[in-house]
């Protein structure tokens, strides 16, 4: 029970049965109580209705191509024969790719469009860097005008985002060593939108690694609905996230805690052998190649 009154200090409050009147200082109260349900505080950030999509690995089946959403209505597409683990999620090389369609329900989600703030979220694990020139991680762009965003890392461990829109195209490179090759990382992409004050952040875990300002022109626009791809890097990916909102800085250090405390932080190996019976898997995934002979092992 909370009484809904002016607060007084504490050695000057008298306590009182609900409706009992006292008077204080000459001033007559009525106590009302009310009955106030306070809901559990959320320590991760929330799914709001249908504005976030997420993807945790540990909700994979363990078999076929279908990654099933922990939160959303549309599910992600993994590349035949990836393997997989509870404890670093998909090994990933550099040819494959996981997709989310841009369907009518996920389409605010995903789409980075001039018209709604957006966060973009990937847990990811990289044994070694690129030896020269940069991997893909992440992109969402149109065939037709190539407007959208783009992830990459560079060799050097920084982190490039790379955002085409009113024909324009806005380039953004983190410090060296943002990324560590072994390590878990939570790499978020904030874009807000509000009127003459748009803006970008890059997070790398809980640290701002790029911060620009747009005034009123945002450098971005999405128009069409081609899928959002994951992929073309050599490494570990355990979780994806979007939001059609801003993450507040809270937010998103309480989503590095959460990801950091699952099973999800195991070594990413430099390489999988994958074993194949002919009919289902010893270990593993079965590998993509058609010509699969019962018996064999694959290295990827």
């Amino acid at each position: 029970m909370l009484s809904r009154r002016f607060v007084r200090p504490i050695d000057q409050q008298e306590v009182t049965a609900p409706g009992r009147r006292l008077r204080r200082w000459g001033i007559a109260i009525v106590a009302v109580s009310t009955v106030v349900t306070i809901a559990p505080f959320a320590t991760v950030p929330v799914a709001q209705a249908a504005s976030s999509l997420q993807f945790i690995a540990t909700s994979y089946s363990g078999s076929g191509t279908t990654w099933t959403r922990s939160v959303g209505s549309d599910n992600a597409t993994l590349p035949s024969g990836v393997p997989y683990s509870s404890s670093y999620g998909f090994k990933m090389t550099a040819g494959q790719i996981v997709t989310v369609a841009d369907t009518a329900t996920s389409r605010s989600v995903i789409q980075l469009s001039m018209t709604n703030s957006h966060t973009t979220q990937l847990w990811v694990n990289l044994p070694a860097l690129p030896t020269s020139g940069s991997w893909e991680v992440a992109n969402k762009f149109s065939v037709t005008t190539w407007d959208g965003y783009y992830f990459k890392v560079n060799a050097n461990g920084s982190l490039t985002l790379i955002t085409n829109g009113q024909s324009r195209q806005t380039t953004h490179t983190t410090r060296a060593g943002a990324i560590t090759a072994g390590r878990w990382h939570l790499i978020t992409m904030v874009a807000k939108i509000a009127s003459t004050a748009n803006s970008t952040k890059v997070y790398v875990d809980n640290t701002v690694e790029i911060s620009s300002a747009h005034g009123s022109d945002v450098g971005y626009s999405e128009p069409d609905n081609r899928s959002l791809e994951i992929g073309g890097f050599t490494g570990c990916l355990g979780a994806y996230r979007a939001y059609d909102y801003e993450l507040s800085t809270t937010e998103i250090a309480n989503a590095v805690t959460e990801l950091s405390a699952t099973s999800m932080t195991g070594t990413c190996p430099a390489t999988v052998t994958v074993s194949y019976d002919g009919n289902g898997n010893t270990s593993g995934s079965a590998p993509s190649s058609g010509s699969a002979t019962s018996g064999s092992s694959y290295t990827v």
